[in-house]
């Protein structure tokens, strides 16, 4: 959950993707794994989430590099939330990679914008087994109604619950088809086992509701270690890739996980998904920036992270990935050439030159040469 609104930011100075804090920074009762809190730079909120364990808990961190440093899961699916075109009903939080230096101590994570507007508030499907005014329903009757019932009845109910809190019905259906699509592109492991990862942005003032998508942490699995990270050869990592990139998306916890990948294809299709539109040039650029950060950082996961990317970028080549997006292209630049007859008039002195320049646009009006004037327009 994000609870920027309730947690005084501390200042924090931010240069090439580091952030440095010197005050106590954190909210340990933020609901969640992972050490959180909000952060102010050059008056900009910000909520932070470090790849640190929360304080209050006892215990480490599983040795998987995955559940370690969820920050780099988290980046390169909100590379993926950037480059995506067609996000209507699909409110979706963007993830930075960061690394960050609290008094000392340093370690890696994500930085976001508080996804929350004006006179918003977040409610949450389910956390506990009460229900509060931030809350829909209680984990028992989520187990009930979502959890136990077949995939049709899930996605039914989910849409009631939403609309019972004053969420459009077509928002809400939308919504849900696009984030099952892009929880299975993900392979993102922690939708549906967790309640908690459905919420409501409600405007209190207008009393209508938004739903938006987040958390994406447990996307991309791969099996590392430290013993990986340290024996692993990049050089092996071409031919490693078709097996990585199956490895990323080969399960998912969307609300239609139950169903074959077929099945899965079909329902989204009878609810009316249609393919994202994904700006593929972009969305590789933006991964090689990323992949660059993270080698340029002072962190311990720099083969993991490469791998881990270049593999994603293999996964989306797949027959079945490509049954979720379609590549956007711009639309490319065309010339029309085209003639004016423009009556010369009884002055003969050259007509001054005109260049104006509208977004990618140029038009130019040359010094007539007869009767005849050029205007050549490109768009």
């Amino acid at each position: 959950m994000n609870m920027t609104k309730n947690i005084p930011p501390v200042k924090a100075e931010s240069e090439n993707h580091h952030i440095k804090i010197e005050d106590d920074f954190g909210n340990t009762n933020v609901n969640g794994l992972q050490w959180k809190g909000a952060i102010s730079v050059n008056n900009q909120a910000y909520f932070a989430k470090l790849d640190d364990l929360n304080p209050t808990i006892n215990g480490e961190w599983e040795k998987r590099y995955d559940v370690q440093y969820s920050s780099v899961s988290e980046a390169i699916a909100s590379a993926l939330i950037k480059n995506i075109k067609t996000k209507d009903n699909f409110d979706s939080v963007e993830y930075q990679f960061s690394t960050f230096d609290l008094k000392g101590h340093k370690t890696s994570g994500t930085i976001s914008k508080n996804y929350l507007k004006e006179n918003e508030s977040e409610r949450v499907l389910a956390i506990g087994r009460k229900i509060d005014p931030h809350t829909l329903i209680t984990t028992d009757e989520y187990a009930e109604q979502i959890m136990d019932v077949s995939t049709q009845e899930r996605f039914d109910h989910f849409i009631k619950y939403f609309t019972d809190h004053n969420v459009p019905y077509e928002h809400a259906k939308q919504f849900l088809i696009k984030q099952a699509a892009f929880d299975i592109l993900t392979g993102n492991v922690d939708r549906l086992g967790n309640p908690s990862n459905f919420i409501i942005a409600y405007d209190n003032k207008n009393e209508t509701g938004r739903l938006v998508n987040f958390d994406y942490g447990r996307s991309l699995q791969m099996n590392w270690t430290d013993t990986t990270e340290e024996k692993y050869d990049l050089e092996w990592l071409e031919d490693d890739l078709d097996d990585f990139s199956n490895e990323l998306t080969s399960n998912n916890d969307s609300i239609i996980s139950s169903l074959s990948k077929k099945d899965s294809i079909q329902f989204l299709k009878d609810n009316g998904f249609e393919p994202f539109q994904i700006d593929m040039k972009s969305l590789k650029e933006d991964l090689d920036k990323l992949n660059q950060t993270i080698q340029n950082a002072n962190v311990p996961f720099k083969k993991f992270a490469s791998s881990k990317i270049e593999s994603f970028k293999k996964s989306l080549e797949s027959e079945y990935s490509k049954e979720f997006y379609k590549e956007y292209n711009p639309q490319k630049q065309t010339s029309i050439n085209f003639s004016i007859e423009i009556e010369d008039d009884k002055d003969s002195s050259p007509k001054p030159v005109f260049n104006k320049v509208v977004e990618t646009e140029l038009i130019q009006f040359d010094e007539p040469k007869s009767k005849t004037n050029q205007l050549e327009m490109e768009f």
